[in-house]
């Protein structure tokens, strides 16, 4: 079990100020921000058993349909973002400029089922300006009127 399941287990749900303070990285309310700003979501804390990334994470959902997931982890979190086939073009294009870190990642990462499912750590400003731009080809924002 990892820290962070073992801190905040099935029973036990964290705030958000918990999960701040847990993450203490000044990118985690950058992001969120983003996401409320941009789609007008709420995020909604979910618990998984997963192997992988066990305990409660965080989502953004438009509809039925994920923006990203969120993982807590002590000092920083990981973003799961899928970018679909059909989407391909449009994200190599954005990660053409983008931090070195998330072009090897989009380029390692095999698609399955249709999408890539990138699993992003947000460890610097630059990667977090990238994710942006993921998510913004991911999920159109709603239009303004």
């Amino acid at each position: 079990m990892s820290d962070w399941s073992n801190t905040y287990p099935a029973t036990a749900a964290p705030t958000p100020q918990q999960i701040s303070q847990y993450i203490g990285t000044p990118l985690w309310p950058q992001l969120q921000q983003f996401i409320k700003d941009t789609y007008g979501l709420s995020p909604q804390l979910f618990f998984s058993r997963c192997g992988m990334a066990p305990g409660w994470n965080v989502k953004y959902k438009k509809g039925s349909r994920s923006v990203c997931t969120l993982y807590p982890e002590r000092g920083s979190f990981t973003c799961l973002v899928a970018i679909s086939d059909r989407d391909e073009p449009e994200a190599q294009a954005v990660l053409a400029g983008a931090d070195p870190y998330l072009q090897e990642l989009f380029s390692s990462t095999q698609s399955f089922r249709g999408s890539r499912w990138l699993m992003v750590a947000v460890t610097t400003p630059a990667i977090l300006s990238g994710l942006q731009q993921l998510l913004l080809v991911r999920t159109k924002p709603p239009k303004r009127k």
